[in-house]
Parts: structure tokens; C-alpha cells; sequence
């Protein structure tokens, strides 16, 4: 079913309703769909990509991490990450959950 939606034709009719409506929606054309992954996955993406082993070394070491710090962090990742900088089309796939962040 995805594969038929994402490789759908742009002229191919779609109806449109609102989430949660019974009404019967609107017919229209040239609808494209983009894959969006998780907030949550596309920042954590970014800071395993943007992290130096300085970064993992002070982790390691149990201090307590400072709100500057964390915001540091964030910052270069959302600046200098080399991927993910869009909000569609390029989703991280982590195989072990604990990657996660």
C-alpha cells in the first residue's frame, strides 16, 4: 500500500478528509506524500552524528550535564549535522533501541 501511495501519479484523484470526519471529503489531484520521521529520532539522529569523542568521554565519566552544556549540544546539532537537516525524506533507522536518545 505505501509503495502504490508514494509512487502514486501526480494527475491520480485523492480524497481529502479531515482526521476523525464522516463527512465525505474533497477530490483533488497532484497530492505528493513525503515520508516524516519522529522529532524524537531526527534530533537524536542528529547528535550521534554531531558527537566528538570528547563529547562521549565526558559522558562516560558520570558528571552531571549543565543546562549550557545541553544546549551546546544541541546547537551543533542542529547546525553541523551532515544529514538530516530536512524534516521529510531522509529517516534514521537505529537498530538497537537503546540508541535512541
Amino acid at each position: 500500500i505505501w509503495f502504490n501511495v508514494l509512487s502514486a501519479d501526480k494527475d491520480q484523484e485523492v480524497k481529502l478528509k479531515l482526521p476523525g470526519s464522516d463527512g465525505e471529503g474533497e477530490v483533488t489531484k497532484g497530492v505528493e506524500y513525503r515520508l516524516v520521521p519522529d522529532t524524537r529520532d531526527l534530533m537524536g539522529a542528529r547528535m550521534l552524528l554531531t558527537m566528538d569523542p570528547a563529547d562521549g568521554e565526558k559522558l562516560k565519566a558520570g558528571g552531571s550535564l549543565t543546562a549550557e552544556d545541553a544546549q551546546a549540544a544541541i546547537k551543533k546539532a542542529m547546525t553541523e549535522s551532515p544529514k538530516f537537516k530536512d524534516t521529510f525524506n531522509e529517516i534514521p533507522v537505529f537498530m538497537i533501541a537503546q540508541m535512541r536518545m
